[in-house]
């Protein structure tokens, strides 16, 4: 079986792998998470234009820890992401691993602002 032709590439940096990705046509854009890894890196969301692909805008969530977690024992995945109406903010549905495979994992959900 043939593979279907690639719609187009999008440039993310590094080696992060894709935890979340949403399409929003009013907007014209494509949001994007990637997991900053163990050891309480911070998840990076990218704006990308849906037609073209092109970057828009880069930056970085969840650079503290929630409460109860040290600086060094958490990390975060990012794991729906949901644009308003408008486009104009997106909510963030994470999950933080707890630190024992026994012990629950603690969620969150994040509003941002795009403007």
């Amino acid at each position: 079986m043939e593979e279907p032709a690639g719609a187009g590439e999008l440039d993310i940096s590094g080696n992060s792998p894709i935890t979340a990705i949403a399409h929003h046509s009013a907007s014209r854009r494509i949001y994007v998470s990637t997991w900053g890894g163990y050891g309480s890196a911070p998840a990076t969301i990218y704006l990308f234009d849906h037609n073209s692909y092109v970057r828009q805008k880069s930056f970085e969530v969840n650079t503290s820890p929630p409460e109860g977690f040290s600086m060094s024992s958490w990390w975060l995945k990012i794991q729906f992401i949901f644009p308003t109406s408008d486009g104009s903010q997106i909510w963030l549905v994470n999950r933080y691993p707890a630190d024992l495979y026994s012990k629950p994992d603690t969620w969150s959900v994040d509003k941002i602002s795009l403007n």
